[in-house]
């Protein structure tokens, strides 16, 4: 319910639901009509126009605007009429400009008995950007959602890495630690092994002084 509550407060401040008179140019000429004036991004808005002005006709783009000949839109007039639109940047807003040409000659403009088909058809789109911007919304915060899960995955795996290299460490210490436990024992069987000949050669040297002393004795006076 809290997420629907902030999605509502977010569309109706994307939405001002209100069609404003002016002129845009488009191809190097003015262009009277309506616009409409809303906080989704400019891109964003760019594609989905282009999508929704497909529905009554083939447009024609170009970097000065869309034209569509002949397109169809009922609740302006029964009979084919000429599209001119613009989509741009207007500060922190984006504005949709559209131009409408009557079978007549005649420009659709604030005042004229078709202008309230023009504002029909852009407020419907209105409503359908913010509807489409709502699921753009959703999606972005779906696809950040997963972004984060697939970050917490990877960290999970870098910990259970982490914990095999310990424990590999660990098996390492062990054994170089019994290997120094062993190490230890022959140096300490070694060192007494040495005393023992330390003493061995005491006695040898007792021995060999005895021999000396002997030897001595049997020498003539």
């Amino acid at each position: 319910m809290k997420k629907l509550f902030y999605l509502a407060i977010f569309i109706s401040n994307i939405s001002f639901g209100q069609v404003f008179s002016g002129s845009q140019e488009i191809d190097k000429n003015k262009r009277e009509g309506a616009y409409i004036l809303t906080a989704v991004d400019q891109k964003f808005v760019e594609k989905s126009w282009q999508s929704h002005l497909a529905l009554i006709g083939k447009q024609t783009s170009s970097k000065g605007g869309i034209t569509i000949n002949g397109a169809r839109i009922d609740d302006i007039s029964p009979e084919p009429v000429n599209v001119y639109s613009k989509v741009l940047k207007q500060k922190d807003r984006t504005l949709v400009f559209m131009s409408v040409v009557l079978p007549s000659g005649d420009i659709v403009t604030n005042g004229n008995e078709k202008w309230a088909g023009l504002e029909k058809f852009l407020l419907s789109y209105q409503d359908k950007l913010s509807l489409e911007n709502g699921v753009k919304v959703a999606e972005d915060e779906q696809n950040t959602a997963l972004d984060n899960h697939k970050k917490v995955i990877k960290a999970g795996d870098k910990l259970k890495d982490k914990v095999e290299d310990n424990k590999k460490d660990k098996e390492k210490l062990l054994k170089k630690i019994e290997e120094n436990r062993i190490e230890l024992e022959k140096l300490l069987t070694d060192i007494e092994t040495n005393k023992k000949d330390q003493t061995k050669a005491l006695e040898e040297i007792d021995l060999k002084k005895k021999g000396v002393d002997e030897a001595r004795l049997k020498l003539p006076k």
